[in-house]
């Protein structure tokens, strides 16, 4: 038994050698240049029918197109000209309006889910980018290691916790990176990220200034910063600026040795640089200032 298991594995080894491997692509894209007003209409026009393919020999395995929330399997290729099997994959066919976007899935390449996807997400994990969610109408693309949903006006980016797991501590005015807040801004998208930290100071000038840091030339970021600095005392101000310190809290006012809130909120549209944007700290003057454990941030 302990020789036929050996050879098991063995050959499952080359079986597993000898599959294909498939790279991840990114599943090419075109727009209705017509409008499609009927729902049983079977030919519809699109910008380019480039890399829309019909299935050889007829009645094999299609290419599919997705269009709004309905998948169509493609039954023959004229051109700009498709002709179409509506509302497969137990979608509905529906009308839509020219300029919509048309996504084309290959025969051959497993882009279409019946599950949402949320979360972190590794390229080339899947075979495709984007993934089509034909269930629940979402088409979701793996963009700086996470997922975001595609919607008529862009991305939008699922809810991401990052938390402070241990203190953080700063008994100088030069700033540091704040362990755990930070996330990838990819190129050409927009985040945010809305913070609430509970801080102390060992002196009255050892209140947080904050500041984050980020891919070069971003089209714009808004920086708010707001809190105590003593049991009815506050503060806020803001910078609109990566590298631009924000002094609000606690510069010779703060209550000494008592916890107090600073909310920090971020938005950033970012330009053609993908990078990392990081939330920083320091003390505002003389004294340490301490970040506790199980403050937070939500990055999306």
């Amino acid at each position: 038994m302990r020789n036929f298991s050996k050879i098991s594995l063995l050959i499952l080894a080359a079986l597993a050698l000898a599959l294909p491997i498939h790279s991840q692509v990114t599943l090419s894209q075109t727009t209705l240049s017509a409008a499609v007003p009927s729902t049983s209409q079977r030919t519809i026009q699109v910008a380019s029918g480039a890399a829309i393919t019909a299935p050889a020999p007829p009645g094999t395995t299609s290419t599919q197109l997705y269009i709004d929330d309905e998948m169509l399997d493609v039954e023959a290729v004229q051109g700009n000209l498709i002709v179409v099997r509506r509302g497969v994959n137990g979608t509905r066919s529906r009308s839509h309006v020219a300029g919509a976007n048309v996504y084309i899935l290959p025969a051959s390449l497993g882009a279409a889910i019946a599950y949402p996807l949320g979360g972190s997400c590794l390229a080339g994990t899947y075979p495709a980018n984007p993934m089509i969610d034909y269930v629940d109408s979402y088409v979701f693309q793996c963009v700086g290691g996470q997922w975001a949903l595609q919607t008529i006006t862009g991305q939008q980016h699922f809810p991401n916790n990052l938390f402070i797991t241990s203190a953080y501590t700063n008994a100088t005015t030069t700033f540091s990176n704040v362990p755990g807040i930070s996330f990838p801004a990819a190129a050409n998208h927009s985040y945010t990220l809305s913070c609430q930290l509970v801080f102390q100071g060992l002196a009255a000038t050892a209140g947080p200034k904050f500041q984050v840091i980020g891919p070069s030339s971003p089209t714009s970021v808004s920086l708010a910063v707001d809190g105590g600095t003593a049991a009815a005392a506050y503060a806020d101000a803001a910078a609109t600026a990566f590298a631009s310190p924000v002094t609000a809290l606690g510069s010779g006012t703060l209550a000494i040795a008592t916890n107090l809130v600073a909310h920090v909120n971020l938005g950033v549209i970012n330009g053609a640089n993908a990078g990392t944007v990081t939330l920083q700290a320091a003390a505002n003057g003389v004294g340490t200032l301490t970040i506790q454990p199980g403050s937070f941030c939500i990055q999306q």
